[in-house]
C-alpha cells in the first residue's frame, strides 16, 4: 500500500490566465509565471484614488 502525499488547495493567478487551484504538495510552489496574488500584475501607474459621483455644480449665468 502506498502512503498518499498530502495536498493543499491553492489559488493561482497569472497575467494572461485565468485564475485557477493548484493542489500543490507540501513545500512545492506554484508554477512559473504564477503567483499567490493577483496584486502582483497590477500596474504601478497613478495611485490616485478615481473620483466617483456627480461633478461640482458650475454657474452657466455668465455673471
Amino acid at each position: 500500500m502506498t502512503k498518499e502525499e498530502k495536498t493543499t488547495p491553492t489559488w493561482g493567478y497569472h497575467e494572461t490566465e485565468q485564475p485557477r487551484i493548484f493542489d500543490l504538495k507540501e513545500g512545492e510552489s506554484l508554477p512559473k509565471g504564477w503567483e499567490d496574488t493577483p496584486a502582483a500584475f497590477e500596474e504601478d501607474g497613478d495611485d490616485k484614488p478615481k473620483r466617483r459621483g456627480r461633478p461640482p455644480k458650475t454657474d452657466i449665468s455668465g455673471d
